[in-house]
């Protein structure tokens, strides 16, 4: 396991070593309140490098699974969920990251509304999120704001967070085994505050990011007879293949087979990677190899949809090669371009009906000239500014 040595101080030439708070000292309450006003305290950047400084929501706040000790979020709209833990209680080892799953499910069932009312509520000192993320900010996008937390919260990303005075081997362990055994949605990561008392009787704290995951996917089934959630916990290297087994039970075998073969022969022709999409409906995202471009995205009813490419945010001159993509994809295969969202979602639809991917696979051959194009376009306006 990792850890930090005793520091020490020094202090007109005179070292002194610095004492230990022991964990007896205080209570997992005040590691909370901690947080929660010292957001800065958690090494955010070390965890996810998509977000920004973390701003606090509310504590304590009521869910489903029980009580989230500190909810924060950025101005992206990335919601980070904080336990706090004394590791010195036997039960933290075996409870604590089921818990934090529990949690995740249950913020994954919510939209923006439902999030937003509850931490008014458990506030009261606030009407609305704007009041705590976008008031002092003259530039601040509430709209933009809201639908990226929106999706957010549909696709399960969150940063999970143990924070804690001492982290126990089994438990960094597990979060490490995770980490190399899968490709995940969210991010599990332990921080361990160290405490040291000066002789002043001030504390000296030390935050350290003892071990994260890369990513965890959130799994969420329904019971059809009971209307439970059940969170499925299992860990898998062939999360592809269930995606795809998942996709035959809508579509037939032989398109099952020539979306696989296309996806193949994609990664094979470009520099793009293959990524499980997060929410309630497993899908397969097909990106550049930079993640700043999501080609199409599959989900497993046989739904498509494009994400990213003409988004009101984005550079003009990257919104007019997303353009030319999706007209050329509109006329190969007959359909409208319907945007949700401020342009961030694009549903292809035909006669108000969705395109689905079976109708995409027809011409696999024009759909890799399009992405080719693309692809190319994109290098060259990325050359151009860099």
């Amino acid at each position: 396991m990792n850890s930090l040595l005793s520091p020490v101080l020094v202090k007109n030439n005179t070292v002194q070593a610095v004492e230990h708070v022991e964990s007896s000292e205080y209570n997992e309450a005040f590691i909370r309140d901690l947080c929660f006003e010292n957001p800065n305290l958690i090494p955010i950047s070390e965890i996810d490098t998509k977000a920004s400084s973390l701003i606090s929501l509310c504590t304590e706040m009521s869910i489903k699974s029980g009580f989230c000790d500190v909810l924060f979020i950025d101005q992206n709209g990335i919601i980070t969920i904080v336990e706090c833990k004394l590791f010195k209680n036997p039960e933290a080892e075996r409870k604590v990251i089921a818990q934090l799953l529990d949690y995740a499910k249950d913020f994954v069932e919510m939209d923006f509304s439902m999030l937003e009312k509850k931490v008014c509520d458990r506030r009261q000192d606030v009407k609305s999120l704007y009041d705590i993320v976008g008031k002092d900010n003259d530039s601040f996008d509430y709209d933009t704001f809201k639908e990226k937390t929106e999706r957010n919260l549909k696709d399960g990303n969150f940063n999970l967070l143990i924070v804690g005075d001492k982290v126990r081997a089994n438990v960094e362990r597990m979060v490490n085994f995770m980490n190399s055994y899968s490709k995940m949605s969210f991010t599990l990561a332990i921080v361990e505050l160290q405490m040291f008392k000066l002789p002043d009787n001030s504390i000296f704290i030390v935050p350290y990011c003892i071990a994260k995951t890369v990513e965890w996917r959130l799994n969420v089934l329904q019971n059809e007879q009971t209307k439970t959630t059940v969170l499925d916990s299992a860990i898998t290297r062939h999360d592809n293949d269930e995606f795809y087994k998942r996709l035959s039970q809508y579509i037939d075998i032989t398109n099952t087979s020539a979306l696989k073969n296309f996806v193949d022969d994609l990664s094979s022709s470009f520099p793009i990677i293959t990524q499980l999409g997060r929410g309630k409906c497993l899908s397969l995202m097909i990106k550049t190899d930079d993640e700043q471009a999501n080609l199409f995205t599959v989900s497993e009813n046989g739904n498509v949809d494009f994400y990213g490419l003409i988004y009101d945010s984005i550079s003009d001159q990257r919104k007019k090669i997303g353009y030319e993509y999706l007209n050329k994809l509109a006329e190969i295969f007959n359909f409208k371009l319907d945007t949700v969202g401020l342009h961030w979602q694009v549903v292809p639809r035909r006669n108000k009906k969705r395109v689905t991917i079976s109708e995409f696979l027809s011409d696999t051959e024009s759909w890799k000239n399009a992405i080719s194009d693309y692809i190319v376009s994109k290098q060259k306006l990325d050359e151009a500014n860099y």
